[in-house]
């Protein structure tokens, strides 16, 4: 059986408002083209939290890792051609 901790300070610990909405506002504006900031994080907050669920299943990830992944899908999902990580 695994176990693990995972600590949470932002909208957990710590109120953000709606800092993480404005944060995916900013960066979906160096798109090229208009993409709905609070669908795109509603959708984030989905498939993270599959994707979290998953790691626990099976095999662990970094979170770092799941970033990723989630982005990977997203981007796909929105169209977005930039990558979305750095190498």
């Amino acid at each position: 059986m695994k176990r693990l901790l995972i600590f949470d300070a932002y909208g957990t610990l710590i109120s953000t408002g709606n800092g993480s909405i404005e944060a995916t506002r900013k960066i979906l504006s160096l798109q090229e083209k208009e993409i709905d900031a609070k669908a795109f994080y509603r959708d984030w907050k989905r498939i993270h939290r599959k994707h979290i669920d998953e790691s626990i299943e099976t095999t662990f990830m970094m979170e770092k890792d799941i970033f990723i992944k989630d982005l990977e899908v997203l981007y796909e999902q929105y169209q977005i051609k930039r990558p979305c990580w750095r190498t």
